[in-house]
C-alpha cells in the first residue's frame, strides 16, 4: 500500500512499534484496516480489538493485520475498573507517607543579575503545577477555564438548539448567549485560584516518596517492586493494583473528571484487553471507544490518538440526552488526546469550535488506486456489477453501496429511476432493513426491471464491482449536522475507481465533486432533482458521464490512500516516543551547545532540528544578534521572518510548533511541550541562545502561561509580542460594535484562554509590541502596524485579465477556517450569480498545503479573502503578489489605517453578489488592478523590507530605549511599514 520513496520496515523508525487499535465494528471498517495496513507495512505490530458478531471469527490475520473481537457479556461490573483506581490511590499514598523535612526557603535572586539556572529555579517556581504526569493532564489543568465554561455550555444551551434558535429567532440569539454565558464568568476559576489550589497539591505530593511500581489494571495487579501492602478491611475485596506512580496519580484525578457517566461494559472490556497487548501507542477510532483508549494509554504511560470518524453529539438517531453526554465526554477527553484525527476539514472546523482546541489532523476516508488485470477487475461489460445487473453495451449503471435505507432517501431515488432514460439501471448494493420497502416502491413505480437489489460483497472485493459502474450517487440528506458534513467512503472509492459522481449539495461533498470536476452536484430535496442529475450525468448532449474522467484522472491523487498515508505515518512519528528517540539522538549529535543546555533528566526529545545546528557560542569571535521566532508558526510568518532577517545578516530562527497540513516549514520543529520538566528543558535550550525574542499568537516556551517573559527581562533580553488575530481580539467589543464580525460566529468557542493575561504581561514587559492587521490596534494601546511579510519572489506574478470567448471567471478561496472568513456568504452567492447567467465557477480550498494554494492561484481570475473580519488576511496578499485581484471586506474606518489605500473590490456579505457581478460586468481594469496589486505588496509586504524595519527595532532596543520611549523616538519613515 505504500508508494515508491515511502518509509521500508528497513528503514521506518516507527518499525517494532505496537498499536492496539479500538473499534466497535464487527466487519472492520475499510479506513481502519488500511490505516492498520499502512502502519504493518512499515514494521509496526498492529492489533485492531473490535466487536464480537456470530458470522465473524473471534481472531483473525487479515494481511498481518491482528483483528481480536471481544465477547464483552462476561464482564458486567464497571464499577470494578473505578474501585480499582480508587483503591489504588490509596494504597499508593499509605505506602509512600513518609514526612521529609520543608525545604528550605530559597534567597531572592538579585533582579539585576539572573542567569539560567537560577531563571529555571524560579521557572519552575512560577509554573504553580507538579512534575509529574503525562501532557494531557498539564493541558487540563491550564485550560481549567475552557472545562468550566463548555460544562456550563453543554447542559444548559446545546449546539443544536443555539442553531435551532438562529434560525427561527435571529434576533434574540446573541442576547440569550450573552445571558447564559454569564454563569461562566462567575464559576470560572480565575488563575490566581488556580496557583493557590495547585500550591496544596505540590505540598501534598511533595510529602510522599515513591516506593514502588506496577501495572494497573482492573482485574489484577502485577507488583514490579518487592513490599508489603496492607488495605482496610472494607477494601480486601477488591483487587488494588498499584501502577507507576505518575500514570496511577493521574489515571485516578482522571477518573474524577470522568464521572458524568460510569464506565460501561464494552469500555471496561476494551481498557482491559488493551492493557493486556501493553502497547506504545493506542489509537481509539470514534467516540464509544475514547474514554477506554484513554484511561488504558494513561495506564500504560503510552500516547493516545483519537479518530473521530463521526460526529456523535449531533447524530439525529440518538436522544438529546445521549447526544449531550457525548458531547460531554468528547469536550473532556478530546483536548486530552496526544493526536487527534477526523476526516475532513469541515468536520476539523466544527470539532475545533466546539472544544476549543487546535484543528485536529484531517486524513480523509481515501481508498487505494485497484488494481486491474483480473476479469472481475475490468470494466464496461466484463465487471461482476454489469454482469449482475444484466447490463448491455449501451446501458449504463448507476451504483449505490452501503446502508439502504428510506432516511438515505434512496425511496426517492428509486422513485426518480421513472423520470429517467429506460438504458439506466440503478444497482443498490448493500443491506438494510428497509429493502422490502423500498423493493415495492419500485414496483409501484414500474421501474422494478431496471432497480436491482444485490446483497453485500467483503470488503476486499468492493472495488472490483465499483469499477464496473458508469456513476455512483450519494443521496445522503442533511437530517443532522453529522450527515450535512460527511465525507462517507463510497465518494472516495468512486474517485479511486475513476468513477463520475452524483451527489447531494452537502459542503464537503460540493468542494470535491462540483470543486474538482469530479461529477454532478444539486440539492435533492425530491424525486425530480434526482431525475434532473441523473440526466444530467448521462446527456449524451453534454458529454455524458465521460467528460468527467479526465478530471478524476489527473485531479484525485490528493483524494487516494497514497497521500493519506503520508499524513498518517508522519502523525505517527511525532507521536511515538520510539521516533522521538531517534530524533532526539541525531540533535544531540548535532548540537552539543543546546545538549549542554539541556535540564537534567528532562526530556531531550521533543525538538526536531530541520537544518544544521547552530555552532557553539565559544565558536563566534563577535556575537550576532541572534532572534528567536515562535512558537505559532501563524500563516508561515515566524519561517518568512528568520529567512528575511538571516538574509540581512542577523543569526534569526523560527522554533516553532508543527503547523498541521499547512506545510509551513520552521528551522525548527519543537513539539509542543505542556509538563513542567518539558517546558523548563524548553527554556534550557533557548534562553541563553538568543539575544531577542519574538514571540507570536500570545505564546511563549511557557505556553499560555507567559511565566518565562519576566525570566527573560531579567537576563537581560529583549522580548517583542507579535498578536495576529484571536489572540488579542476582544470578542465581546468586537460583537458589540460592529455589524460584521468573525466573533459572532464562533463566541466564545475560538478565543485565546489567556487572551487577556497576554495583554497584560505585552503591555508590563515588552520591549515591542505589532499587530499584523489595523482591527487590532485598538486593542492593544502603543501598538505598532507590522503588515504580515511574505516573499514575493517565490509567488510567480502574471498579469490577469477578465476571461474572454465565454470562459468562466474562476473564483479562489482558501479559508483557514470557513466560519470565521464567512464562506458561507460566498458559497450561497455563487449559485445565485449562476442562475442569473453569470458565468462563475468556484474553487474552495481549504486543509491544503500552502505550496498546493499559491500554485492553484496561478490559474484563477479572482481571489475572494475574508468576508467578516473587517481587514484582508495572508490569502489576500499572496493572492495580490500572484497579479490575481482580490476581493474581501474592509471596514471603512480600518482603510485609512493601512500606509495606501489597499487595491482591494471591498464586499460585504450583504453584497457579495453584487460585486462579483459588477466586476464580471466590466473586465476593463482587470489588468491594471492586477498590475497595482503586486506593486502593492513589493511597497508594503515584502520581507525584505519588514527584515529591515525589525533589524532597527532591534537595534534600538539593545541601546537601552524602553518601549515606552520608542514611539516618540520614532522618525516618520521608521514608523511606516
Amino acid at each position: 500500500m505504500t508508494q515508491s520513496g515511502s518509509p521500508t520496515v528497513e528503514d521506518s523508525p516507527l518499525s517494532g512499534l505496537r498499536v492496539v487499535m479500538l473499534c466497535d465494528d464487527q466487519q472492520i471498517d475499510r479506513r481502519i484496516l488500511q490505516e492498520a495496513e499502512s502502519l504493518h507495512t512499515v514494521g509496526c505490530d498492529v492489533i485492531v480489538l473490535g466487536r464480537s458478531g456470530d458470522d465473524h471469527a473471534s481472531a483473525e490475520l487479515d494481511g498481518g493485520v491482528k483483528i481480536e473481537r471481544l465477547d464483552y457479556a462476561p464482564m458486567s461490573d464497571a464499577r470494578a475498573l473505578r474501585a480499582a483506581i480508587d483503591v489504588a490511590v490509596r494504597t499508593m499514598e499509605a505506602e509512600r507517607a513518609v514526612a521529609t523535612p520543608a525545604a528550605e526557603d530559597r534567597p531572592e535572586p538579585t533582579p539585576t543579575a539572573l542567569d539560567l539556572d537560577a531563571a529555571d529555579r524560579e521557572l519552575a517556581d512560577a509554573l504553580q503545577f507538579p512534575d509529574y504526569g503525562s501532557p494531557g493532564f498539564q493541558r487540563w489543568t491550564l485550560r481549567q477555564p475552557w472545562l468550566m465554561r463548555n460544562l456550563i455550555r453543554a447542559t444548559v444551551w446545546p449546539p443544536m438548539r443555539l442553531d435551532a434558535m438562529r434560525r427561527f429567532a435571529p434576533g434574540m440569539h446573541w442576547t440569550l448567549q450573552y445571558a447564559l454565558y454569564l454563569p461562566t464568568l462567575l464559576l470560572t476559576p480565575r488563575p490566581a485560584a488556580i496557583r493557590w489550589h495547585w500550591q496544596r497539591v505540590r505540598r501534598r505530593v511533595a510529602s510522599l516518596k515513591p516506593r514502588r511500581s506496577a501495572t494497573l489494571s482492573p482485574t489484577h495487579a502485577t507488583l514490579e517492586d518487592a513490599g508489603p501492602t496492607t488495605p482496610s478491611a472494607s477494601e480486601e475485596s477488591v483487587p488494588a493494583p498499584i501502577g507507576r506512580e505518575a500514570q496511577l496519580h493521574e489515571a485516578a484525578m482522571r477518573a474524577h473528571v470522568s464521572r458524568f457517566d460510569d464506565l460501561n461494559v464494552w469500555e471496561l472490556a476494551l481498557y482491559d484487553r488493551a492493557v493486556f497487548y501493553r502497547p506504545d501507542v493506542v489509537h481509539a477510532h470514534d467516540l464509544p471507544q475514547l474514554r477506554a483508549g484513554f484511561f488504558a494509554a494513561r495506564a500504560l504511560g503510552v500516547p493516545l490518538v483519537y479518530d473521530a470518524h463521526e460526529m456523535y453529539p449531533y447524530i439525529k438517531t440518538l436522544t438529546t440526552e445521549q447526544q449531550e453526554r457525548y458531547k460531554i465526554v468528547e469536550g473532556v477527553f478530546m483536548p486530552l488526546a496526544d493526536r487527534t484525527i477526523t476526516v475532513n476539514p469541515f468536520i476539523a472546523q466544527r470539532q475545533s469550535c466546539d472544544y476549543d482546541i487546535p484543528e485536529p489532523t484531517v486524513i480523509l476516508n481515501a481508498a487505494a488506486v485497484p488494481s486491474v488485470g483480473s476479469e472481475d477487475a475490468g470494466v464496461g461489460d466484463h465487471g461482476p456489477l454489469r454482469r449482475a445487473v444484466g447490463a448491455g453495451p449501451g446501458d449504463k449503471v448507476l451504483l449505490f453501496q452501503g446502508w439502504i435505507s428510506i432516511d438515505r432517501s434512496i425511496g426517492d431515488l428509486v422513485l426518480a429511476m421513472a423520470d429517467v432514460p429506460s438504458n439506466v439501471h440503478l444497482a443498490l448494493l448493500g443491506y438494510g432493513t428497509d429493502i422490502p420497502t423500498i423493493r415495492k416502491m419500485a414496483a409501484q413505480a414500474g421501474v422494478a426491471a431496471r432497480v436491482h437489489f444485490l446483497t453485500p460483497v467483503p470488503q476486499r472485493e468492493l472495488m472490483s464491482w465499483v469499477l464496473s459502474a458508469d456513476a455512483g450517487v450519494i443521496p445522503y440528506q442533511a437530517v443532522d449536522e453529522n450527515h450535512r458534513l460527511c465525507s462517507p467512503n463510497k465518494l472516495f472509492e468512486f474517485i479511486a475507481a475513476g468513477v463520475p459522481v452524483i451527489a447531494n449539495d452537502l459542503p464537503y461533498l460540493r468542494q470535491v465533486v462540483a470543486g474538482e470536476g469530479f461529477g454532478v452536484v444539486r440539492p435533492f430535496d425530491g424525486k425530480e432533482n434526482y431525475a434532473l442529475a441523473i440526466r444530467e450525468m448521462f446527456d449524451p448532449a453534454l458529454g455524458g458521464e465521460s467528460r468527467f474522467r479526465d478530471a478524476l484522472r489527473t485531479r484525485a491523487e490528493p483524494f487516494l490512500w497514497p497521500a493519506q498515508e503520508r499524513v498518517l505515518l508522519d502523525l505517527y512519528l511525532s507521536v511515538s516516543k520510539r521516533a522521538e528517540a531517534i530524533v532526539a539522538a541525531t540533535e544531540r549529535a548535532g548540537s552539543d551547545a543546546r545538549s549542554a543546555l539541556a535540564a537534567p533528566g528532562a526530556s531531550t526529545g521533543s525538538a526536531h532540528v530541520a537544518g544544521s545546528a547552530p555552532s557553539q557560542a565559544a565558536q563566534r569571535p563577535e556575537r550576532t544578534l541572534r532572534v528567536f521566532h515562535g512558537l505559532y508558526n501563524i500563516a508561515g510568518i515566524p519561517s518568512i521572518m528568520a529567512r528575511a532577517e538571516r538574509a540581512i545578516g542577523l543569526e534569526s530562527k523560527a522554533i516553532c510548533f508543527p503547523a498541521g497540513g499547512f506545510g509551513y516549514e520552521p528551522d525548527i520543529v519543537e513539539q509542543p511541550a505542556w509538563s513542567a520538566a518539558e517546558i523548563r528543558a524548553r527554556f534550557r535550550r533557548y534562553a541563553s541562545e538568543y539575544d531577542v525574542f519574538v514571540f507570536h499568537f500570545g505564546h511563549s516556551m511557557a505556553n499560555e502561561t507567559l511565566a518565562d517573559i519576566p525570566l527573560l527581562k531579567r537576563m537581560g533580553k529583549k522580548v517583542v509580542f507579535y498578536f495576529h488575530g484571536c489572540d488579542i481580539r476582544q470578542s465581546k467589543e468586537t460583537i458589540r460594535k460592529y455589524r460584521y464580525s468573525a466573533c459572532k460566529v464562533c463566541w466564545p468557542q475560538r478565543c485565546n484562554v489567556n487572551r487577556d493575561h497576554a495583554l497584560a504581561v505585552a503591555l508590563e514587559h515588552a520591549d515591542a509590541v505589532w499587530v499584523s492587521t489595523p482591527d487590532l490596534l485598538e486593542f492593544v494601546p502603543g501598538a505598532e502596524l507590522f503588515l504580515q511579510p511574505i516573499e514575493p519572489a517565490r509567488i510567480g506574478y502574471a498579469e490577469r485579465s477578465a476571461p474572454s470567448g465565454g470562459a468562466p471567471i474562476r473564483i479562489i478561496h482558501a479559508p483557514s477556517d470557513s466560519r470565521l472568513k464567512g464562506s458561507e456568504y460566498l458559497s450561497d452567492a455563487i449559485p445565485r450569480l449562476q442562475d442569473r447567467g453569470v458565468p462563475v465557477v468556484l474553487d474552495l480550498l481549504q486543509g491544503l498545503p500552502h505550496d498546493e494554494v499559491i500554485r492553484r492561484l496561478q490559474g484563477t481570475d479572482l481571489a475572494v479573502d475574508q468576508l467578516l473580519i473587517g481587514s484582508y488576511g495572508m490569502f489576500a496578499v499572496e493572492a495580490m503578489a500572484a497579479g490575481t485581484p482580490v476581493v474581501c471586506y474592509l471596514r471603512e474606518d480600518l482603510v485609512d489605517r493601512y500606509p495606501e489605500k489597499p487595491p482591494i473590490a471591498i464586499a460585504s456579505p450583504d453584497d457579495i453578489e453584487e460585486v462579483i457581478r459588477s466586476l464580471a460586468s466590466d473586465p476593463s481594469q482587470w489588468a491594471s488592478w492586477s498590475a497595482r496589486s503586486r506593486r502593492y505588496v513589493e511597497n508594503h509586504h515584502d520581507a525584505g523590507r519588514a527584515a529591515q524595519r525589525a533589524a532597527r527595532t532591534y537595534r534600538r532596543l539593545q541601546t537601552g530605549l524602553d518601549a515606552r520611549m520608542r514611539v516618540e523616538a520614532m522618525s516618520a519613515e521608521e514608523r511606516a511599514p
